[in-house]
């Protein structure tokens, strides 16, 4: 039997055992550097050390592995998370300096960040008063936007749509934007832009508006400005339409806009704008001169005279006016016919028809206007033609001036109740051509499906309880697209129903009258130009004007 020295030896070392399971497990729950400081000051021996230091590198190995690991599966699966879509969509917003910003289809691949879609509605910081982006792409590193200034590289946008403010209410919202465009990012260094296919417009009325549309657009910063190149599209602004873009070179500062090369074209004929200054403010000023060579009347006539007068023209025109004024952007500028340059006004006028029958010599089925000049005046949605002179061949020369403007509210109400559809009482009489661009039905149709686009989208928006806020702004910005388009057929519509004022002087050879003596005592010869003048006063729609003049001529003309 042990004796009570070896029970009381066995207690002992169990006792002991004990305490240094114990201690063991503290001193591993204090962490790697007081193990390793615990194991140098208990250790007597270099075997003894070794063998903790291999141990706990290794665990230091180890935990380095699983540390690296999960920190790989955060840095890979963060674009894919929530949090990093919600840190994102708050960046752009406040980069855009806008409130409302939806996104879409939102990853990364191969170094690359997507975003399929993104809309936003604007706001009052904002430049914009909607855009839309399609298939975004830029770099992005695992470790972007986390650590270190992100470069994104070249930011590539296949399709932008949207609407520029073209003013704002108070200088200082005017000078807010400018430091949101011009400003630079500590986080994110943004120095190249690339768009694929841009449509965007500017202005709020038919007297400011204009747009860029599906050209391609890239942007560079330079120190703290923006230089700008545009190729292919089509350029519009006011009564200069759908000129096909050539090269666009603009640098943008916070004092205004300068284009350096600004080259369009319109079948022959060239548009240069080169020097044209764009002032910043709340109310951006625009001071250039545009020049206009071989440019035909058909590609800046309004549609509805495209019928009655043609021809091609070379002029200077001064641009000046605001695209956020009631005046709006105005061109003035004097127009000179060398023989080169001329203009046919047609029979379509009814006074020319009426003279062709009456005259036994001449045919005024054309009017060529080779010689002269006439000063042309276009703002505050109206157009004025003044300092008139033209000298063509023997058979007529026009001289005098006009105003066409757009017709107040009764004038408007005067002629849809007459004529039912904007063109007045002489609807019945006028020939109307078929190659008008745009019919009144095709308007009409274009406001009836904008106006169920509307009712649907609004429907779908309170049926489907899973559209969410996204969905809705996306539906929104989709609508105002179209709103815009809407706006410039509208514009269309508009130019049919102008109104004329004024009164030209007209000169035939002394033998038109011939055929009868009422229309010889009406009209007598000027001894001093050996001509007959006939003046034509211009009041009211286009297709009405000389009506009265044209019956008159044939009831004189009567035998």
């Amino acid at each position: 039997m042990p004796t009570l020295r070896a029970l009381r030896h066995m207690q002992a070392e169990q006792q002991q055992e004990q305490f240094n399971e114990r201690l063991s497990s503290w001193i591993a729950s204090q962490g790697f550097w007081f193990q390793l400081r615990h194991s140098i000051d208990s250790s007597r021996t270099t075997g003894n050390l070794l063998s903790h230091l291999v141990s706990m590198a290794f665990k230091l190995l180890v935990f380095m592995i699983i540390l690296s690991l999960g920190g790989l599966y955060y840095l890979v699966k963060r674009p894919d998370w929530q949090a990093f879509r919600t840190d994102l969509r708050d960046s752009i917003s406040h980069a855009l300096g806008t409130e409302e910003l939806a996104m879409r289809g939102v990853g990364r691949t191969r170094g690359v960040l997507e975003i399929s879609r993104l809309a936003s509605d604007g706001g009052q910081a904002a430049f914009f008063d909607f855009l839309e982006l399609r298939n975004i792409r830029c770099r992005m590193n695992l470790v972007d936007g986390l650590v270190g200034q992100w470069d994104p590289g070249t930011i590539s946008i296949e399709r932008l749509e949207g609407q520029i403010r073209a003013g704002t209410d108070t200088p200082e919202d005017s000078a807010a934007i400018g430091d949101m465009i011009f400003r630079q990012f500590d986080d994110t260094l943004i120095r190249s832009i690339d768009i694929a296919n841009a449509s965007f417009g500017w202005g709020y009325s038919e007297r400011t508006r204009g747009s860029i549309e599906n050209a391609q657009v890239e942007l560079r910063r330079v120190r703290d400005s923006w230089r700008i190149s545009i190729r292919g599209g089509e350029f519009s602004q006011n009564w200069i339409s759908n000129f096909a873009i050539d090269e666009i070179i603009a640098v943008a500062d916070p004092d205004g806009i300068v284009f350096e090369k600004a080259e369009l074209r319109q079948g022959s004929g060239t548009l240069d704008f080169s020097g044209l200054r764009v002032i910043a403010g709340d109310r951006p000023e625009l001071r250039g001169v545009a020049r206009l060579r071989g440019i035909s009347l058909d590609q800046i006539l309004p549609s509805a005279a495209r019928n009655f007068v043609e021809g091609r023209i070379s002029p200077d025109i001064t641009v000046g006016g605001s695209t956020n004024s009631a005046e709006g952007v105005t061109f003035e500028g004097t127009v000179n016919l060398d023989g080169i340059t001329r203009i046919t006004v047609r029979d379509r006028i009814h006074l020319l028809r009426a003279l062709s029958v009456v005259d036994l010599h001449n045919s005024y089925r054309r009017l060529d206007f080779a010689e002269g000049s006439f000063r042309i005046k276009t703002g505050s949605g109206s157009l004025e033609v003044r300092d008139m002179v033209l000298r063509g061949d023997e058979l007529a020369t026009l001289s005098g001036g006009f105003i066409a403007r757009q017709p107040t509210p009764r004038e408007l109400d005067e002629m849809v109740a007459s004529g039912g559809d904007g063109r007045g009482s002489a609807s019945g009489v006028f020939d109307f051509s078929e190659d008008d661009s745009v019919s009144l039905l095709d308007v009409d149709e274009l406001e009836r499906q904008f106006t169920l686009r509307q009712a649907a989208a609004a429907a779908r928006a309170a049926a489907d309880g899973d559209t969410g806020e996204d969905e809705r702004l996306f539906d929104r910005v989709g609508m105002n697209y179209e709103a815009r388009l809407y706006a410039d057929q509208q514009a269309e519509r508009l130019s049919r129903m102008l109104i004329y004022e004024g009164e030209v002087l007209l000169t035939v050879l002394p033998n038109a009258f011939e055929r009868t003596e009422r229309l010889q005592e009406n009209f007598p010869v000027d001894p001093e130009t050996g001509r007959i003048p006939v003046r034509v006063p211009l009041e009211g729609p286009l297709h009405e004007l000389t009506l009265e003049q044209e019956e008159s001529i044939y009831e004189m003309g009567r035998r």
